[in-house]
């Protein structure tokens, strides 16, 4: 609650709150998608979480809504599958080891 404070706090600051909501929107996105150290579906949960909050506060109407959930989506879809590379990429690195074929 109070992170959506201080987000509501940093547009009504900035000269335009639609530019202040668009990037925080956008580096959300970032994270979601190629951030590796940070969870994909957090990122992409606490990103819907803001579109419905600037969606309220009326900076985004129904088709921005929209196509920002489908960028959140994209971004989600690419950042699991990155994930899931670098996982299985892991996994034959070590199973192609000479220390694991020798134990």
């Amino acid at each position: 609650m109070e992170e959506n404070y201080l987000v509501l706090m940093s547009c009504r600051k900035a000269r335009s709150p639609y530019r202040a909501a668009t990037s925080l929107l956008f580096r959300l996105l970032r994270i979601i998608r190629f951030d590796l150290h940070r969870d994909p579906n957090a990122s992409a949960m606490r990103f819907r979480q803001l579109v419905l909050l600037f969606h309220v506060a009326g900076f985004v109407d129904d088709l921005q809504v929209s196509r920002l959930n489908k960028l959140g989506d994209n971004a989600l879809y690419y950042g699991l599958r990155a994930a899931l590379h670098r996982a299985r990429a892991d996994f034959w690195t070590r199973h192609r080891s000479e220390s694991v074929k020798d134990s």
